[in-house]
């Protein structure tokens, strides 16, 4: 191997370890470190016991997780403006708000899956008039990877 083929793999292993750590810090920015899944198990009564299944997948690098959260939120108009709506999503500042913490502090391995499962109580008051919406979400440095909101049936 010649000195200019040396030096070309020299660049191209720079090139890909700074790629890859860029990657690692956009991940932690974006909230895309992982894919995050949700099975939950019970009903929406007041008092009630829901079961999770909560399956992390990481993107890449490895997650260390704080745990992880469950949110539960109530949500008076699924049909408002888009505007709105995008507004709501973000803020979360009408409705009744609900957090519930599930495990304990976990790693998941670069290009690993990890399974947390658990149960939560639900409030003794959930008015009836609001359509529930439920998240999982990594508690994780940077922006929680998460499942999106999905109306909890």
């Amino acid at each position: 191997m010649g000195i200019f083929d040396k030096v070309k793999d020299t660049v191209k292993g720079a090139a890909s370890a700074v790629g890859d750590a860029a990657k690692g810090v956009t991940d932690k920015v974006t909230g895309k470190g992982a894919v995050v899944e949700l099975e939950h198990v019970g009903e929406l009564t007041p008092g009630g016991t829901v079961n999770v299944k909560i399956t992390v997948k990481s993107t890449g690098h490895a997650v260390k997780a704080e745990g992880i959260a469950i949110d539960l939120y109530g949500e008076d108009d699924l049909d408002e403006g888009l505007l709105e709506k995008a507004r709501e999503t973000v803020m979360r500042e009408k409705g009744p708000k609900h957090l519930f913490k599930i495990g304990e502090p976990f790693t998941v391995e670069a290009e690993g899956t990890k399974v947390v499962e658990g149960s939560f109580t639900l409030p003794a008051e959930l008015p009836e008039d609001l359509v529930w919406l439920i998240r999982a979400r990594v508690e994780a440095f940077g922006n929680d990877p998460d499942t999106g909101w999905i109306r909890f049936a």
